[in-house]
């Protein structure tokens, strides 16, 4: 039995490709990210305030007039071009 560890790529071809498409569509819709709301600043010190950790399709979820049929056609379509 071959011992072969299956979340790493065997060749630097598929592993390149692996690190810039899987792992870029995974940080773009599962890893949420905070945004900065604003900057206070009192005297010296400054306070930054951040909204609420969103992934990338909640902002688009959250954005006015975008189409819901057509975006989940384009993430579907994403998603089975993925080898996992």
């Amino acid at each position: 039995m071959e011992d072969v560890e299956p979340s790493r790529p065997k060749t630097p071809r598929t592993r390149k490709r692996h690190y810039t498409q899987e792992l870029r569509l995974y940080m773009n819709f599962f890893q949420p990210s905070v945004k900065l709301r604003e900057r206070v600043r009192k005297g010296s010190r400054r306070t930054r305030r951040y909204g609420l950790p969103l992934t990338a399709l909640d902002w688009l979820l959250g954005l006015p007039g975008i189409d819901l049929k057509r975006l989940v056609i384009a993430v579907m379509i994403l998603f089975s071009s993925v080898s996992i």
